[in-house]
């Protein structure tokens, strides 16, 4: 017969087994740390002779143990009525269980342990889009729609007390067309995660009331031109991408721009191609897309 204990923070189950796998008896004793080897075993040697079990018929006995300091105390129980020594379920033993721990039988000397848990919640956040407007594209003149338009976030409380919204892009007014739909993936805050899988997120912005148009502007202003130096522009006409309100852009034309061309960088003569700064005049909701450059002729006064 094979003997089996295992001890547990609360109780020790024993029991006896035949070769075969017949049961022959199993037992509960009470844990007690304080417990002598020699009262285990009047324990053990009480519990045979309630079965008519003697130990003499024990071939062997294994123990396993979730209380290290109280198995040397059982193991020392075991060989002094049977007088054999019983094997311990620990490293080195195959009995293919996957034991996590180097040594289960290393114990500390700590007696209390105090452990922080970061207490998580969750909040409903907006998602939102930020845009940047101009002259002759304000927010005024679009409106947009986000699906879904919100998300719940899970994470600390101090986190998530700072995020009121996830801003899913950053665009420009200028650059927007009359009516368009962009697709984003939503991304949670650090420290956050998403309580539950977002889907792709569609933004839909329309724009109304806003056209565009070219004007082609012939006069250029050369300006910071060196001393000892003329300027003469080379480029006879620009072509200018005005975009704003449509009732302004009716009635825009080329002498409402003027084009300044900035000299202040040109030391030596040449032909040089040079930015210019566009600006326009009278007309509060019109703005220029894009950025433009002309040639010049710069040469040394005689």
């Amino acid at each position: 017969m094979i003997f089996a204990v295992d001890i547990g923070n609360t109780n020790i189950v024993i029991g006896g087994a035949e070769r075969q796998g017949k049961i022959c008896f199993t037992e509960r004793i009470s844990t007690d740390h304080k417990a002598t080897d020699f009262e285990y075993a009047v324990s053990f040697k009480s519990i045979f002779e309630i079965h008519n079990v003697s130990p003499h018929d024990i071939e062997g006995a294994i123990i396993s143990s979730v209380v290290p300091f109280v198995t040397n105390t059982v193991k020392s129980a075991v060989k002094k009525i049977m007088g054999i020594t019983p094997m311990v379920v620990g490293p080195g033993i195959k009995t293919g269980l996957s034991i996590k721990i180097d040594n289960p039988a290393v114990r500390s000397k700590v007696k209390t342990v105090q452990a922080t848990l970061p207490v998580k919640t969750s909040k409903e956040v907006d998602l939102v889009v930020n845009f940047v407007p101009a002259a002759g594209s304000t927010l005024d003149t679009m409106q947009y729609t986000v699906s879904p338009d919100k998300v719940t976030l899970v994470g600390e409380k101090d986190v998530l007390d700072t995020i009121d919204a996830i801003v899913l892009d950053t665009l420009y007014l200028q650059d927007l067309q009359p009516s368009q739909s962009l697709t984003y993936s939503v991304t949670a805050p650090e420290g956050t995660t998403l309580a539950e899988n977002v889907g792709p997120v569609t933004v839909t912005i329309v724009v109304t009331g806003v056209t565009e148009r070219n004007v082609t502007v012939t006069a250029f202003n050369c300006e910071n031109v060196p001393d000892g130096f003329s300027a003469v522009p080379v480029t006879e006409s620009l072509n200018i991408l005005l975009r704003g309100l449509e009732s302004e852009m009716a009635q825009i034309t080329a002498e409402d721009l003027r084009i300044t061309v900035d000299l202040s960088g040109i030391t030596e003569p040449g032909v040089h191609t040079v930015p210019v700064t566009v600006q326009v005049a009278n007309f509060a909701n019109v703005g220029v897309k894009g950025s433009y450059q002309i040639v010049v002729d710069v040469e040394r006064l005689p």
